[in-house]
């Protein structure tokens, strides 16, 4: 007797999500891939008709595919980068470091969280005691 696997994944799961859909439906496989496909307006509409999600959907996933290029950038850290009020990779550039840094770190205070910066993790401000160092045998 032969198990026909396809057909009991099918059962057990008969509604795809659009992500499912979009990797069958395009030959994007990477958020490269995603940022490429998505880089014009008409590429987006584009992806959108022939996976299903509304084009706001699309425009929110390429965004995140460009924040994820990023060094040392985790889908939490492109999270609290668009909580912080910055929807697009351009709009963190354009923001001036003290204003960015002061606006990621309110964000953060809202949701009860102490975020870090990299540059902050760098240089062991953990939020240890004054005159602690970091990673150091003092």
């Amino acid at each position: 007797m032969t198990i026909d696997w396809d057909a009991i994944t099918r059962e057990l799961s008969p509604i795809p999500s659009f992500e499912d859909k979009m990797i069958r439906e395009t030959d994007l496989r990477t958020s490269l891939d995603l940022l490429e496909a998505g880089r014009a307006p008409a590429g987006r509409r584009a992806l959108a008709a022939r996976s299903g999600p509304p084009v706001a959907l699309i425009d929110e996933l390429i965004q995140r595919a460009d924040f994820s290029r990023l060094p040392w950038t985790s889908a939490a850290t492109i999270s609290n980068y668009i909580g912080a009020g910055f929807a697009t990779l351009e709009a963190l550039a354009e923001a001036e470091p003290e204003q960015a840094a002061a606006r990621y770190h309110r964000y953060g205070a809202s949701i009860g969280k102490n975020l870090k910066l990299g540059n902050e993790i760098e240089n062991g401000q953990h939020g240890n005691s004054p005159g602690r160092e970091v990673g150091r045998n003092a």
